[in-house]
């Protein structure tokens, strides 16, 4: 009961931490930890009895042996256990529950209360209960878009009542994914307006968190312009995983809850390869809960004006450039709000001159993270989103 209580104590101060920081619930180790510490305590025993035989190189020899077939086959049961699906569980970041619960399991296990077995039994239980309620994922009735703050790259979310889809992934920093993660969320799409790193860059980040793609949607004819080797090995191990990639050119509509996604530009047909990939960046017109959302890529130059509509909010392209948003296309969008996604102020003030003094401009390097709440044709946006 000693040594029970200790690895149990241990495990349960570690649990917190490691769901925090992990965001994975470890049941291998509840299930194996206690059995493998006895072998592990023989397996020392017998280390000390080996070093007591090394005159005797015959006896110490065949101990070696013992050893270390007891050594692989523990190790080799370690690996295979940790291969079984849901060994290990991915679990949203702890709540103010889960704090909780591990403490009622705390207490239940703790020698210092001088509890009776029923009582025992009754917190484990409890606390165990509480535990698992709070892992549970909690249904999403709202339209949110998500703009994170990735300095002059793009990363969002659209999170649409119960679905859930990527808008470019930004750089290799994790942003994405951690948002993802730490909420248990598994995206039913990812959307690429182009392959340029600072819009692709954070599939990697994806991967290595194992967070499942199971839809890509990218721009026709995306693979064949000038972009990054590295980003075309990442969508190759997509497939390998199983990813099924499709395309998408102007007149293409995917459906959403409370509206959808219209796509105004690339032409299919009409893409040429080995061109700059900013020229063919996915535009598209988001309709959500009657409000218009022109989401621009990094579109830039003569090329906007072929996917310039009214809108009511815009997202400005190529993190405000000099080479984008000219005064034609923002004459023709007359957006009633600008969202820009760069990393200094700089950007933030050279694009404010080209906006009427009565249109908002909130940026990600001014204000942070952006949420925008979509509610029956009004927008309530929420800056500095800190996660």
């Amino acid at each position: 009961w000693d040594s029970f209580s200790v690895l149990a104590g241990v495990q349960i101060g570690l649990l917190l931490p490691v769901m925090y920081f992990y965001q994975k619930l470890p049941l291998l180790g509840f299930l194996i930890n206690i059995p493998f510490t006895v072998c592990a305590s023989i397996l020392i025993s017998l280390d000390w009895l080996m070093l007591l035989l090394l005159p005797l190189p015959a006896l110490s020899d065949l101990l070696i042996t013992v050893c270390s077939g007891i050594t692989t086959l523990l190790t080799g049961t370690v690996r295979f256990l940790s291969g079984i699906p849901g060994i290990s569980l991915w679990v949203p970041a702890p709540s103010w529950l889960t704090v909780a619960a591990v403490l009622l399991l705390f207490v239940a296990l703790c020698v210092l209360f001088r509890f009776s077995w029923k009582i025992r039994s009754t917190l484990i239980a409890a606390g165990f209960t509480v535990l698992v309620l709070s892992l549970v994922p909690l249904p999403h009735h709202d339209t949110e878009y998500i703009q994170f703050s990735v300095g002059n790259a793009d990363a969002a979310v659209l999170w649409d009542q119960d679905h859930l889809i990527v808008m470019d992934t930004g750089l290799d920093d994790g942003v994405v994914s951690t948002y993802l993660r730490r909420r248990r969320l598994t995206p039913d799409a990812v959307i690429l307006t182009h392959l340029h790193t600072d819009h692709a860059g954070g599939l990697r980040s994806m991967l290595r968190d194992e967070i499942p793609v199971p839809l890509l949607y990218l721009p026709y004819g995306a693979e064949k312009q000038q972009v990054d080797e590295g980003i075309l090995n990442l969508l190759q191990e997509l497939k390998n995983s199983g990813t099924e990639i499709r395309y998408l050119g102007k007149g293409d509509e995917l459906a959403l809850p409370s509206g959808s996604i219209t796509v105004l530009w690339p032409e299919n047909g009409k893409v040429r390869p080995g061109q700059d990939a900013n020229r063919y960046s996915l535009v598209s017109l988001l309709r959500l809960n009657g409000v218009t959302f022109l989401q621009t890529g990094d579109i830039a130059g003569e090329y906007e004006l072929y996917s310039a509509v009214p809108a009511d909010l815009l997202k400005a392209s190529h993190h405000g450039s000099s080479s984008s948003s000219s005064s034609e296309f923002l004459s023709v969008v007359s957006p009633q709000v600008v969202l820009l996604s760069c990393r200094n102020n700089n950007r933030h003030e050279s694009f404010r001159t080209r906006l009427p003094e009565d249109v908002p401009l909130y940026s990600t390097a001014v204000s942070g993270a952006l949420t925008l709440r979509f509610e029956d044709g009004k927008v309530i946006l929420i800056p500095c989103l800190r996660d």
